[in-house]
């Protein structure tokens, strides 16, 4: 019984640990799936979106087509995220005739997701 309570304290400490480090990075929620190594390769190609977009000219930007394009990620996989993945569809949306980022897609470009891999993951 003793040693299921110290585990059990054990992973309270470490979920306590993390929620720390979330705070103190200011990692807005939706995100908070995005830590991890074995996050690393979609993490990178979907920041690799969201940068693209916050440079592009909004003309660039008024389809999926044109953020593939901008981005060199498929439309297809864009597509995906958009629809299948809320963490990533909090970053992105569609204003007026174009595609913009949103604050949670601007902090998603501030965060040192690799100093967080080492932290957390």
């Amino acid at each position: 019984m003793s040693r299921e309570l110290s585990l059990e304290n054990k992973d309270d400490k470490m979920d306590e640990e993390k929620r720390r480090v979330l705070d103190e990075n200011n990692v807005p929620k939706p995100l908070e799936s995005w830590i991890g190594k074995a996050k690393k390769g979609m993490r990178s190609n979907m920041l690799q979106v969201l940068d693209a977009v916050n440079r592009a000219d909004p003309e660039e930007v008024r389809t999926l087509d044109g953020i593939a394009e901008v981005s060199g990620i498929p439309k297809g996989t864009i597509g995906r995220w958009r629809s299948e993945r809320h963490d990533f569809a909090t970053c992105l949306e569609r204003r007026g005739d174009s595609w913009e980022i949103t604050k949670v897609g601007h902090r998603a470009l501030e965060i040192n997701w690799t100093k967080l891999d080492r932290l957390v993951g």
